[in-house]
């Protein structure tokens, strides 16, 4: 379990799924990034901020990844020896058959917001989406309050599909979601076989 399973490159990051032994540098990322992600993530296991609930959780994405079953992929910038993690992108809850899609997630590190490294890092994850895994539709959906996150999915080509009251529990209360999604340009014809 060293090299990763799935490993994206865009001008800037490279985005891979690493193995527990990098439990480190996402702790890091996560510690240093408590109140800048606080009001948008679930609430955090008890364990959340530790080394061993990170190794757990890496092993746990791995072997999702090669299942393709979820890809939650880990940015560095391309340039940085150390390999400090400066955001995620993940597509998640994916489904076969005849949807064929699945769901869009991101968040940078407080550090960079406003350098469009989320929406660098969410591109590269569609276009894995469509074009490696041959998916029909990635959705995501934002707070209405997140304008940042708004303008990442209108860039990316995201449609605002509706509107969903008190959808998650995020930030210490039921939030309201703004639904998007975006459609493969290719038609894609799932193998039933």
């Amino acid at each position: 379990m060293h090299e990763s399973p799935q490993v994206l490159r865009t001008a800037r990051l490279i985005l891979s799924v690493p193995p527990p032994d990098h439990a480190p540098q996402v702790l890091r990322f996560y510690d240093e990034n408590r109140a800048h992600l606080d009001r948008w993530d679930p609430p955090r296991p008890r364990d959340f901020y530790t080394e061993d609930f990170w190794r757990a959780r890496l092993a746990q994405q791995w072997e999702a990844c090669v299942a393709r079953g979820r890809f939650k992929f880990y940015a560095r910038l391309a340039d940085d020896p150390d390999g400090a993690v400066v955001g995620t992108t993940s597509l998640d809850n994916l489904v076969w058959g005849p949807l064929m899609a699945c769901t869009l997630g991101y968040a940078v590190d407080h550090r960079f917001v406003g350098r469009g490294l989320a929406r660098e890092a969410a591109a590269e994850a569609v276009r894995f989406a469509f074009d490696d895994l041959g998916l029909h539709r990635v959705a995501a959906g934002y707070d209405p309050t997140n304008e940042r996150s708004a303008r990442v999915l209108d860039a990316l080509g995201f449609a605002i599909e509706g509107f969903a009251r008190r959808y998650l529990f995020v930030g210490g209360a039921w939030r309201d979601h703004v639904q998007t999604g975006k459609e493969n340009p290719r038609l894609v014809v799932p193998d039933m076989g």
